[in-house]
């Protein structure tokens, strides 16, 4: 008996009711006048300047029924090809049924507990599962984690890293190349997987050279006020082509309660040229007959001829709301169900790839839980072990470094005159800590990392007061999930049964605890619904007595209120965030914002112990060693940052190259400031960064200084936590 035939089961199952050509209605609304005959639908264009880009158009559908219409046209996409999926506890389970065969299903092994499907993508078609049995089935979590089922009935889990794979991008199959692709969170390279990937492999980077021309420049300037996920997509006949997604945020007040919504707001296009190691992608506004369907679930692209109602050279998405854009006119079409209220479907997948029929979800699973355990040079590093006394003096020693020949233990990359090489692995280890231990801590609470027997972990609360050693275990964490900070609500005026612990996992979802609460110590679960920052660390405020974060494009300040009893009480709030930073942006790329669109961007509010606040923007980008024999990764270097004063309460940002004595830390766990002569060898007006890349900012000169190993990558640790936060200074 084959393989595919153990795991195929007929069953009494078929599709529900789609209509043959879904898009006939989609074309229908996108048509409308102003006003429909029947008044169901109003159209509304933005006016002012013509040379705007992009143009706006607000579809109302005030019907309910006629927006689930539109909602399921946009959705059920094609059902020709005779595949959907079916999500339930923690398995996941093909369902065919096309017009040549029985309807059955494929029940594939159980996902790991807590497993949250982002994407999918899967190399065959309905006849292929009957007949073939080396069809791949890839998903992706929202953690960014990557897993291959094939015909061993196995699933095979594979190690990446946050920095190589954009939490928000999709998953895709190409039949051309055979292989899955998705893009890295710069934008210039591809993650890719081909069919014979084995346990063990390491996942390929392809890198992407862009040709931008000169005339769109002006169009990119208000993109640094935006998110951005990158999609890569195949055409039927073998064409690729790389998507970027452009959004903004806006804020709604329903009922007294603020959510923060997502809206796209414009697309750039660009076709790739063939090749095996690397892609050349040209900037384009004509596909041709061509049309693309972007979500959370596998992108892709069909001729606009094969479906009546489609229109040609346009982008059809979905997710956070549902719209079309034309790129010949370079409108958005964005259609709501109330005024401020888009049409949106925020459960996976957001619509079947074109090799599948309608996608029928039960609900999603839980949070991920992943192991968090720094490793250096293959060796297990316990976390907050003993630290120097003052272990900034050692970076400043090697910051004051001038040398620049290769034979020298620290010299300067003669190439590349940000990087500092640090050839001695004992040395590069000491950097390693004192980079990531910080700053001494005087009272309060900080979180420690525990690994059991069962190869589980568990979060511990520890105290920093010598004469009151707590230790209290918090409640167990969904197993499998994947954290990217911690923070407490540390402060000297807060009660010990009124202390927060707030946990950010990577996906952005947040989860907080009492654990000294004389009502429960459980943990709330809050879905954040896209509206943080997946990479922007979630800090307390004590001046405000809330945890701050930011949300994806980095106009609104996230707050959560630490005065709450029960989950329903838990309700995040939104602040605008107001300022003009083109031109310092334009100054950190030196050239222009065509460089803008290849790198990555993370915001982080910080707060200094006289409760100033601050916006930092920390911009990045992808890089691989050429020279480097056999290597089939890439890794992240800072470009430079952008610094702000916040006025939390007003909202007005204000941009600054001076932030007096005080220095900031960055990296994936809470973002902190304290004053430089705090420690010695901490340099004032400076931004110290850990995670993908180590190394320092020097804000008034705009240098950056990254610290790199004898085997020419950066130094650098990627598991949670960077390092703990300082609970006073």
């Amino acid at each position: 008996m084959s393989v595919t035939s153990k795991l195929l089961t007929p069953i009494d199952f078929s599709f529900s009711s789609t209509p043959i050509y879904p898009f006939l209605l989609i074309d229908y609304v996108l048509n409308l006048p102003e006003y429909s005959p029947d008044g169901r639908v109003i159209r509304t264009s933005k006016t002012g300047d013509p040379a705007q880009v992009p143009k706006t158009t607000s579809i109302l559908i005030r019907d309910k029924k006629l927006a689930e219409e539109v909602r399921h046209a946009m959705t059920v996409g094609f059902s020709h090809h005779g595949l959907g999926f079916e999500l339930s506890e923690n398995s996941l389970d093909i369902l065919i049924d096309d017009q040549e065969s029985t309807p059955s299903c494929v029940h594939l092994p159980s996902l790991p507990t807590g497993f949250r499907i982002q994407s999918l993508a899967m190399s065959s078609s309905s006849s292929d599962l009957y007949n073939s049995e080396d069809w791949v089935v890839c998903v992706k979590s929202w953690g960014s984690q990557l897993s291959l089922f094939r015909r061993v009935h196995e699933w095979i889990n594979i190690q990446t890293s946050p920095e190589f794979i954009h939490p928000f991008s999709s998953l895709m199959y190409s039949k051309k190349d055979q292989r899955f692709y998705i893009p890295a969170p710069g934008g210039n390279y591809l993650c890719c997987l081909d069919l014979y990937f084995k346990e063990g492999d390491q996942a390929e980077f392809i890198p992407l050279f862009d040709i931008i021309p000169e005339s769109v420049g002006p169009e990119l300037t208000p993109l640094n006020s935006s998110s951005r996920t990158d999609h890569y997509v195949e055409s039927p006949s073998g064409e690729q082509f790389l998507v970027k997604w452009y959004g903004h945020n806006l804020m709604r007040n329903h009922n007294k309660v603020e959510t923060l919504v997502h809206m796209a707001s414009q697309f750039m296009v660009f076709r790739a040229e063939e090749s095996w190691e690397e892609k050349h992608v040209y900037y384009t506004e004509d596909i041709g007959d061509l049309c693309i369907f972007l979500g959370h679930s596998e992108a892709f692209c069909i001729q606009a001829s094969s479906c009546p109602g489609l229109k040609p050279n346009c982008i059809y998405f979905v997710g956070y709301n549902f719209g079309v854009y034309d790129l010949t006119t370079k409108t958005c079409t964005t259609f709501y169900t109330e005024e401020d209220v888009p049409l949106r479907n925020l459960e996976f997948p957001y619509w079947p790839p074109p090799t599948m029929s309608q996608l029928i979800i039960n609900r999603l699973l839980k949070p991920s839980v992943c192991k968090n355990v720094i490793r250096s040079h293959n060796k297990k590093v316990r976390m907050f072990s003993s630290k120097p006394t003052y272990p900034y003096v050692l970076i400043d020693h090697l910051l004051k470094t001038t040398k620049h020949c290769s034979t020298d233990q620290v010299y300067y990359n003669d190439e590349y005159k940000d990087e500092l090489v640090i050839k001695d692995n004992g040395l590069a280890e000491e950097v390693r800590v004192a980079m990531t231990h910080g700053i001494p801590h005087k009272y309060g609470y900080r979180v420690n990392l525990e690994k059991s027997e069962d190869n589980s972990t568990s979060l511990t609360l520890v105290s920093n007061t010598p004469s009151d050693p707590v230790k209290h275990h918090l409640p167990p964490l969904p197993s499998s999930c994947r954290i990217q900070n911690v923070a407490i609500s540390n402060s000297p005026d807060i009660n010990k049964q009124d202390l927060v612990v707030a946990v950010k996992f990577l996906g952005s979802d947040v989860s907080l605890c009492k654990p000294f609460s004389d009502s429960g110590s459980g943990w709330i679960n809050i879905n954040t619904s896209g509206s943080v920052h997946p990479f922007s660390s979630l800090v307390y405020s004590k001046k405000n007595k809330k945890f701050l974060s930011l949300s994806p494009s980095g106009q609104y300040l996230w707050s959560l209120d630490l005065h709450f009893k029960e989950e329903k009480d838990v309700q995040p709030r939104f602040h605008y965030l107001c300022t003009n930073h083109t031109d310092p942006l334009r100054k950190l790329l030196q050239t222009d914002l065509k460089g803008f669109i290849w790198c990555s961007r993370t915001d982080h509010l910080v707060e200094s112990p006289s409760g100033e606040h601050f916006l930092v923007k920390w911009f990045s980008e992808d890089d691989q060693d050429y020279e480097r024999v056999g290597a089939e990764t890439i890794f992240q270097t800072t470009l430079g940052f952008l610094v702000f004063r916040v006025d939390t309460i007003c909202g007005d940002l204000v941009y600054t190259e001076d932030i007096g004595d005080l220095c900031i830390f960055l990296g994936q766990n809470e973002a902190y400031c304290v004053p430089s002569s705090s420690s010695p060898g901490l340099r004032p007006n400076s931004i110290y960064y850990v995670g993908s890349n180590f190394g320092v900012y020097d804000i008034a000169t705009e240098t950056s200084t990254t610290f790199y190993t004898k085997d020419k990558f950066p130094l650098r640790s990627t598991e949670f936590p960077y390092w703990p936060a300082p609970l006073s200074s």
